[in-house]
C-alpha cells in the first residue's frame, strides 16, 4: 500500500525515475483495489450497458482517476531503465505495444544517474 500511496503523491509527476519494485507494487496495489471495487460493483448492481458492454461505476471511476498516475508512474519507469517516457505512445498500437512496454518496464534499472535523474533507491 506504501507503493501505491507513494504513487498517487506524484500525481503528476513525470520528470524522475521509478525503480521497478516502485512501479509494479504500485500495478499490483492499484489491481486489487479495483479487484475490491468490481467486486462491490458486482453486489451493490451499479452497472450500466453501453453497446453491450457491461461498465461498474465504482470500476470507472477509479480508471478515470487513476489515468495520471498510472501514466506518470509508467513514464518515471521508462525513465529508469534509459528510455524516453515518448516511447508510451507504442501503446497506440493493438497488442504489440503493450508487449513491448511490458518488456521495457521488466528491464534491470540502470545502476548509476542518468539523464532522467539518481539512481533510485528502492
Amino acid at each position: 500500500m506504501k507503493w501505491f500511496l507513494k504513487g498517487l503523491q506524484k500525481y503528476a509527476v513525470f520528470n524522475g525515475r521509478a525503480g521497478r519494485r516502485e512501479f509494479w507494487l504500485y500495478c499490483l496495489c492499484g489491481y486489487l483495489i479495483g479487484v475490491v471495487l468490481y467486486l462491490i460493483d458486482l453486489n451493490i448492481g451499479s452497472y450500466t450497458v453501453w453497446y453491450g458492454i457491461r461498465y461498474g461505476l465504482l470500476c470507472s471511476l477509479f480508471t478515470v482517476f487513476l489515468l495520471i498516475p498510472n501514466t506518470s508512474v509508467s513514464v518515471r519507469r521508462l525513465h529508469d531503465s534509459g528510455k524516453n517516457g515518448w516511447w508510451m505512445l507504442l501503446l497506440l498500437i493493438p497488442i504489440i505495444g503493450s508487449v513491448v512496454l511490458t518488456i521495457f518496464w521488466c528491464l534491470a534499472s540502470e545502476p548509476r544517474d542518468n539523464v532522467y535523474g539518481p539512481a533510485s533507491a528502492a
